[in-house]
């Protein structure tokens, strides 16, 4: 435990800081469109909290399913990030798409660093590791301003380095909740299939309080896909 209160405090982010943007219960869910048609549905979960390895984390769900003729999507991303959400222990993709399956369980070790895949050899990793969908809760703590583009040297598979996020614009976004206020940013991640530079994603994140997820648009398996944020519920955890 003191190793972890060295690390967070090392990071300039307190645990209680970080609870005020998620906490156990927070599920966010979205409709999901492929050019421009509504196929199906997504859910951004922090499930529970745990201890991996002696490390408190938080484990988180990315599930978005659906599909139109020539299209499915049946993607499930899961994270184990701790709680200040500034480093992973733990990354398994599981994706089924059109023409595409795989199947991949990363274990992370930010104190060496290395990881893992599938069982197999410790390879070298980085200082503070983070995965993709661990990504998305790691901007939520930040301070970002429009107009600047952020470099992290964080990927957990060191060759698929530099990540970067440009803040684009302010923009009102539109959803079944209502407008929301929000930053568009536009992470490029070499080693992601949703945010890799050629998908020229963009994440839009509500300037309130909570910093939601508010919509996420990409390409995959070369359709155009849109998540738009339709419900938030913050449930009691057992």
């Amino acid at each position: 435990m003191l190793q972890l209160a060295a690390i967070a405090i090392a990071f300039g982010m307190s645990q209680q800081a970080a609870a005020a943007r998620f906490t156990v219960g927070e599920v966010s869910e979205y409709s999901v469109r492929v050019a421009g048609i509504r196929v199906g549905t997504a859910r951004l979960s922090v499930d529970s909290l745990v201890v991996v390895r002696g490390i408190p984390v938080y484990k988180v769900t990315l599930r978005m399913k659906g599909g139109i003729p020539l299209f499915s999507l049946d993607d499930v991303y899961q994270s184990w990030i701790d709680t200040s959400a500034q480093f992973s222990v733990r990354y398994w993709q599981l994706l089924n798409q059109t023409r595409y399956k795989n199947q991949r369980h990363f274990e992370i070790f930010p104190e060496r660093p290395a990881y893992s895949e599938n069982g197999g050899e410790l390879e070298s990793s980085v200082p503070n590791p983070l995965d993709e969908l661990a990504f998305l809760f790691f901007i939520r703590t930040q301070k970002l301003e429009v107009g600047q583009t952020y470099r992290y040297d964080r990927y957990f598979r060191p060759d698929r380095n530099p990540v970067f996020l440009e803040v684009k614009r302010h923009a009102s976004v539109r959803t079944e909740m209502g407008t929301f206020d929000c930053l568009i940013t536009q992470p490029r991640i070499p080693a992601s299939r949703m945010f890799s530079a050629g998908n020229a994603a963009e994440v839009a994140i509500s300037t309130g309080p909570r910093r939601d997820i508010v919509q996420i648009r990409s390409r995959i398996a070369g359709f155009s896909v849109v998540l738009t944020l339709s419900r938030v519920e913050m449930k009691r955890a057992d």
